[in-house]
């Protein structure tokens, strides 16, 4: 599994980069470089074979233990190749510091040969080896899509009831050729689009006809990025790296192409950056040029021909599958078994290939007692079952996408189930290379939360390549084939187990996680790691040793030279040492050490890693500056300082031109000071700006440019301030108006946060929001407690999220909240927070529906509020801490409420729920936490016919409840000790 996927990188990312074939053209040794790529495809195709033989055949195992040390060493060989220069040193453009810091391993062009064929030798060592062993050949698998001639012979051989589709799909791109524009195909159906594509990809009449064929693998779990695309389509065109691709628009335009876009993927809101990528391919497009695009979930937003791509017949089904089952001609039992099991299963796979695959793989590796078994079980989706056979759960795993094997794998690793943290998710996957640095955590939630179901999960323990070590102690042990790790780690553990320092060497992840049951604050009691810890765990990519309270790492952990993804946060480091050759880590991606609050300083070494794109230092509240040579680190591209007590940001920031997100940025001088520094950022996406209130004064706050002039791209913006003593109050609220309105941002912003403003008023910008963030998503107004009124935020067409707390001066949410004709048309979640004055929420006319999309509103101390006049049909209403709401039966507006799901959280002075509630009749889901004066239930809830579940959490005074809510589908009580069920 995870060796497939690094071979995949290697083969499809890294020998195919243009820099990497022109570096080989510079060293002389294309065929030294051909001949590791066709030992590497060869190796490919058998695989599958040896992971599902490895089970149960010792040699098997040794065989891929050596596949996948010499992939590591290969990968760093190819990554020493793209750093070497003719000059004899390392690559110019590598960006690699003086020796005195880096101790560069600079190679000649000799020494590169000399690796290269020793390179060569030990894959063809074990290809032979592979070969002797009897390993079958995957023959899809063994072959490298570029060699045309090759690959196309093997698709005409290998796949199976799809020539009617091809010759259908040709025979329209014949009719189009007489249009004169680009002509759009979009496939929809089943599993099969992408080989169908490829198919036509491949086709002699395609080949002939088009000038250029351009192949994109779309990341289909990122936001769409239209220039990434643009820049993949022109490198294919130009065989060049194209950072600006309109400086090879002469080259590309007047072209005729045909462009795939596999696994792309559109949401709602993509609109503007599909239009974008469109116009582009029109623009540089000759007539008869045509984009196929193998999927369909998008259709309304593309014009174009859709072809319907239908399940196999049953006889391609049958054929698929004992393909696949490797039935040879004299084992006529095991055919007619087959031929039984097919027919009785193919209607249920609606013909899948995918289905036909995997069933005939089942038949091959599986005893023939158990194959109804466990076909039963995955048509059932029963993976408890599936999981008590490691070869059923690695052959399901093979034929899942490679991206979703790997987001349910790092979802597992990483994921706590009471602390769904997506954003490290999110740094595993970027450190990876599975998504773009610039993508932000919502579309992995979106992703995770609908598309990777919890049950698949024990596929992954099934295979012993992942484990978890619930008690750490001198008697550990952990499985020979674990390659990902979670440690469950609680108050009585001091030191790592044994075993990891010396019998497991496999390793590639490695994360400490807390039981259930333990504070999300509390730490590790670990305060010592062994000096040789590390020493044998070098092929670790993921290590999250987050919360420990050790001071200091061993200097071992410098050998992780294939390191990507390094987290540290919350623990009670001091200092990194020299010692620990932070600049060995050339591969690491990402450096986590937020919240290490005895942090006081970063070695200059840190500035060595060469390929860091993120580094965390939040919440390191001794850190009072950076190291020189931050500038060196030309690949980062999120910076996150924030809640550091910075005197000032580092030297040379302003080259980081590569930079999306800085986060905390130190406001020193004036405005105009701190533009100065920003301009140079052209594609900041994300800016985090902190202690504006050291904006002080007029002239420092007084600028000839606004934001958004320097910064065309932002798309998040986050301003805070800190409330100080003034004395003069009235020029501090002048100030921070003058500064706001200084800070308006450009039309495209998508996410705005700011914190502590002290201003009267806001700034038209953000007071009649329409004419200038049409854009927005989400806007979070904290504690601006001086602050009069409420911005007009109605009428924003796309914002879904908006969070008010903290807003003291607020008595009633009116007419302005709307603005003109504002309806709130896509408001998800509304949040009102601490909002001691607001007691009425008015309703207003309109022509439709209010709010008619809001699914969550949050109210939180919010002790006034009495009267809700507006209609509001909510799946969830939440409830938390002193609201007038719960207090007295004198509030009024549980008739305009429709909830489904209602949560009451804290609420110390409710000691019944309000009689008015039982106008909820649609209630089905009742959650009372912490609620210590309630002490029942009333009757008239147990008539609510829709309830099914009753959640009840530390009620201290809760004694009796109503006879029928205690035979309710779903009943959790907990820490009410006063009540008998």
């Amino acid at each position: 599994m995870a060796l497939a996927s690094d071979l995949e990188r290697v083969l499809l990312h890294i020998l195919p980069m243009p820099a990497m074939m022109a570096q080989g053209r510079l060293l002389g040794m294309p065929n030294h470089m051909e001949v590791i790529r066709d030992r590497l495809w060869a190796i490919n195709g058998t695989i599958f074979d040896a992971e599902l033989r490895a089970l149960k055949e010792p040699e098997l195992e040794e065989w891929l233990t050596d596949v996948g040390a010499t992939i590591v060493s290969v990968d760093d060989l190819l990554g020493r190749i793209l750093d070497w220069h003719p000059s004899g040193g390392a690559n110019a453009t590598s960006n690699r510091l003086p020796h005195s810091i880096c101790s560069i391993r600079e190679a000649s062009r000799q020494a590169i040969l000399l690796e290269l064929k020793e390179m060569v030798g030990r894959l063809n060592y074990l290809v032979r080896r592979g070969s002797v062993l009897g390993l079958s050949k995957e023959i899809m698998e063994s072959v490298d899509p570029r060699q045309e001639e090759e690959y196309s012979t093997v698709l005409r051989e290998e796949v199976v009831g799809r020539n009617e589709d091809v010759e259908e799909i040709i025979n329209i791109f014949q009719q189009q050729q007489s249009g004169d524009g680009v002509e759009w195909l979009l496939i929809d159906g089943g599993d099969g689009r992408t080989t169908l594509a490829r198919l036509i990809y491949h086709h002699s009449w395609v080949q002939e006809q088009f000038q250029h064929r351009i192949w994109v693998d779309v990341p289909n779990i990122a936001s769409l990025d239209p220039m990434w695309i643009m820049r993949e389509f022109t490198r294919s065109i130009t065989g060049e790296p194209c950072e600006d691709i309109w400086l090879f628009y002469d080259g590309i335009h007047g072209s005729k192409y045909l462009l795939v876009l596999d696994d792309l993927n559109l949401e709602e809101e993509d609109k503007d950056k599909w239009l974008q990528l469109e116009n582009f391919l029109l623009l540089v497009g000759a007539p008869g040029s045509t984009v196929v695009i193998p999927d369909l979930r998008f259709s309304e937003r593309i014009l174009g021909f859709s072809y319907y791509l239908s399940g196999l017949s049953e006889d391609d089904w049958v054929k698929l599958c004992m393909r696949r089952a490797l039935i040879r001609p004299e084992q006529q039992d095991e055919a007619n078994a087959i031929i039984h099991f097919c027919n009785r299963n193919y209607y249920s796979s609606d013909g899948s290939p995918t289905d036909a695959k995997i069933f005939g793989s089942i038949f091959r590796y599986t005893e023939m007692n158990r194959w109804q078994q466990q076909i039963d079980a995955l048509n059932a989706h029963q993976w408890e079952e599936v999981m008590h056979n490691q070869d059923t759960a690695l052959i399901f795993l093979h034929y899942m996408p490679p991206t979703r094997t790997r987001l349910v794998l790092y979802r597992w690793l990483i994921l706590q189930d009471d602390m769904p943290n997506y954003k490290d998710v999110l740094h595993v996957l970027a450190a990876e290379g599975l998504l773009p640095y610039s993508d932000d955590e919502g579309m992995i939630r979106k992703y995770l939360e609908t598309h990777i179901s919890d049950d698949i999960h024990f596929l992954f323990t099934a295979t012993k390549q992942c484990y978890i070590l619930k008690r750490v102690d001198s008697n550990s042990i952990i499985p020979r084939q674990c390659l990902y790790l979670r440690m469950l780690v609680d108050s009585n553990t001091i030191t790592f187990p044994k075993v990891l320092s010396n019998g497991v060497n496999k390793l590639r992840g490695l994360v400490l996680q807390q039981p259930k049951q333990l504070d999300l604050q509390h730490k590790y009691h670990i305060l010592h790691i062994p000096e040789g810890m590390f020493t044998n765990l070098v092929h670790l990519r993921i290590l999250s040793l987050r919360a420990v309270r050790v001071q200091q790492l061993p200097h071992t952990v410098g050998n992780l030279l294939i390191l990507r993804y390094l987290n540290l946060s919350q623990s009670e480091i001091q200092v990194l040492p020299k010692s620990l050759r932070m600049h060995n880590l050339e591969n690491l991606h990402v450096l986590r050490l937020a919240y290490c609050t005895k942090l006081q300083m970063l070695p200059i070494s840190v500035t060595g890693l060469i390929n860091l794109q993120e580094l965390d230092l939040e919440g390191c509240q001794w850190l009072v500056q950076l190291p020189e040579g931050l500038s060196n680190m030309k690949k980062l591209v999120n910076l996150n300082v924030y809640r550091c007590p910075l005197n000032q940001m580092s030297h040379g920031i302003n080259q980081m031109s590569n930079l999306l997100k800085l986060n905390g940025h130190i406001i020193v001088g004036g405005l105009g000071n701190t533009f100065s520094k920003l301009q140079s950022l052209m594609n900041l996406k994300e800016l985090w700006l902190q202690n504006l209130e050291q904006v002080s004064n007029s002239e420092d706050a007084s600028t000839h440019l606004k934001l958004h002039d320097i910064l065309p791209r932002l798309t998040y913006l986050r301003l805070h301030w800190k409330w100080v003593n003034m004395d003069d109050i009235r020029t501090f609220e002048l100030v921070s108006l003058q500064v706001l309105d200084g800070l308006q941002p450009n039309l495209n912003l998508k996410k705005l946060e700011i914190i502590l403003y002290a201003g009267e008023e806001l700034p038209v910008w953000i007071k009649e929001g329409f004419d200038y963030l049409h854009k927005l998503k989400e806007i979070k107004l904290i504690d601006l407690k001086r602050c009069k009124r409420l911005p007009s935020l109605g009428g924003l067409p796309y914002l879904k999220i908006v969070e008010i707390s903290g807003m003291d001066l607020i008595n009633v949410v009116d007419e302005a909240f709307y603005g003109n004709n504002g309806m709130f048309p896509k408001l998800e979640k509304l949040t009102l927070s601490h909002m001691p004055a607001l007691e009425k929420w008015l309703k207003v006319e309109r022509a439709e529906r209010l709010f008619p999309r809001l699914y969550e509103l949050t109210l939180i101390e919010c002790p006034k509020f009495k009267a809700l006049e507006v209609n509001l049909e909510i799946i969830r209403l939440s409830v938390w801490l002193n609201n007038e709401i719960l207090r007295t039966s004198e509030f009024k507006g549980w008739h305009n409420l429709q909830i489904f799901n209602l949560e009451i959280v804290g609420c110390q002075v409710m000691r019944c729920l309000p009689q008015n509630m039982q106008r909820c009749v649609k209630l089905r889901s009742l959650t009372i936490i912490g609620c210590d004066n309630l002490d029942c239930l009333p009757e008239w809830l147990q008539g609510f016919e829709r309830l099914k579940s009753l959640c009840m959490y530390g009620c201290r005074a809760l004694s009796s409840m109503p006879e029928k809510l205690k035979r309710l589908p779903n009943v959790d009580v907990k820490g009410c000790p006063k009540l008998r069920l």
